[in-house]
């Protein structure tokens, strides 16, 4: 399958925020939008074949999951990140700033503290403030181009906080954490008794030689103490779908936490665009992944891993 990476597409006109967007935010229309995180590549063919075969039906009623959707999303995350999950730890959320929100709202008070590694994606703070809880920063260290977290610091930020909203991989730093820091990171609040809620919307993304760890594969401290969000938004530029994959693999969940987790579920009805979940998954692996010239391309460039 052939992609062209050189075509210029104006999306001028089709109400995109980052183009369309410009002017309210910065003033001007005439910048080159680099400010929000989508690309202008095409979505891949793949996806727009498997909408395009749903759309034909023309009834767009409340739907429920195909069968497989779930353990699709298993045997991706198992090949891509030898994490193995079960398909009950799966659940749908429209968004993963809307999921942080939730989990902010079932697992904190307002009142609470809630601790974030700046410089980080700019939600994490507006939605911890506006749910009235407090933010707390640990600033990372940047050494020779790259971000580090201060283990001493982060020991003494976390203290008191009921949550830890870790970007992993980091963003905007392009940081992909190690094995090493990020069971640092899980012993360090399993100890504190914060939750660790890790937003790994980038996670198809890192460039070798770096790979990504899920935060919850670590140990059985960040399994035990952990909430993770996923997407393939950012993978296959498809941000305008709300399509995330959040799962929960959690010892805590088998307490009060579960129940509640579970009672808030909001999805019923509305999971049309995974009618297509295995078809895209198969597509996927024959598709998407022989872009792997282009991204072995960029990894050359300095700063983006």
């Amino acid at each position: 399958m052939y992609y062209n990476f050189d075509e210029v597409i104006d999306r001028r006109g089709t109400d995109s925020v980052k183009w369309d967007g410009m002017k309210n935010v910065w003033g001007r229309s005439d910048l080159t939008a680099m400010w929000v995180a989508d690309m202008d590549f095409r979505t891949p063919p793949f996806v727009i074949d498997a909408l395009r075969r749903r759309l034909e039906h023309e009834v767009l009623g409340y739907t429920s999951a195909c069968e497989g959707w779930d353990t699709t999303i298993c045997r991706w995350l198992q090949k891509r990140h030898q994490w193995e999950i079960r398909p009950e730890w799966l659940m749908f959320v429209p968004g993963i700033v809307r999921a942080q929100a939730f989990a902010l709202l079932c697992f904190t008070r307002p009142g609470d503290k809630v601790l974030v590694t700046t410089p980080v994606y700019h939600p994490f703070f507006l939605i911890t403030e506006r749910l009235k809880r407090e933010v707390v920063r640990s600033p990372l260290d940047l050494r020779d181009g790259h971000y580090h977290i201060d283990f001493d610091r982060l020991r003494r930020d976390v203290q008191g906080c009921r949550a830890f909203i870790l970007c992993n991989p980091h963003n905007p730093g392009g940081r992909v954490w190690t094995v090493d820091e990020l069971h640092q990171i899980a012993d360090i609040c399993k100890e504190s008794g914060t939750l660790v809620i890790s937003d790994e919307i980038h996670a198809d993304l890192t460039l070798p030689p770096y790979k990504h760890h899920p935060f919850a594969s670590i140990n059985e401290a960040a399994a035990s103490n952990s909430i993770t969000f996923m997407a393939p938004s950012k993978t296959f530029n498809m941000p305008a779908f709300k399509v995330p994959l959040p799962s929960c693999p959690m010892t805590l969940c088998a307490n009060a936490s579960k129940p509640l987790w579970r009672r808030a579920n909001f999805a019923e009805g509305i999971f049309l665009l995974t009618s297509g979940a295995k078809r895209l998954s198969n597509m996927a692996r024959s598709g998407w992944n022989r872009c792997w010239p282009i991204f072995k391309a960029i990894s050359t460039l300095p700063r983006l891993t």
